[in-house]
């Protein structure tokens, strides 16, 4: 009897363990994809927003990952970046007021889902 409580318990620790690595990979994962998007929009930015001061590289570092933390979001950012004209010194003022249009309505839609 105590044989069975102890192989009970065994199994219920790797049972346990199993989870606990399967739940790990999963995050490692989740991670690795966000961190992709950040770079691919981190390249975004500098091919529709060159030599900009407001959506840049530490735009993509500190407003995007604190704010926008699912892929998905990200995603979406980078899906309406890409219908964007290429930038260029000449289009940046333009392509900065209808990005920020863009962010505006992203931004509402984030507040809408809080409430």
């Amino acid at each position: 009897m105590a044989k069975n409580k102890e192989e009970e318990a065994a199994a219920a620790a790797a049972e346990k363990k199993a989870k606990d690595e399967a739940a790990r990979a999963e995050k490692k994962a989740k991670d690795l994809l966000i961190k992709n998007l950040l770079k691919a929009l981190e390249e975004l930015c500098g091919s529709k927003f060159p030599k900009s001061k407001k959506y840049d590289k530490f735009w993509v570092g500190g407003s995007v990952t604190r704010t926008f933390k699912v892929a998905d979001k990200i995603q979406y950012i980078i899906e309406e970046m890409s219908k964007l004209p290429e930038g260029s010194e000449e289009t940046l003022a333009s392509n900065e007021d209808a990005w920020k249009v863009v962010m505006d309505v992203i931004e509402a839609q984030k507040n809408m889902t809080r409430e």
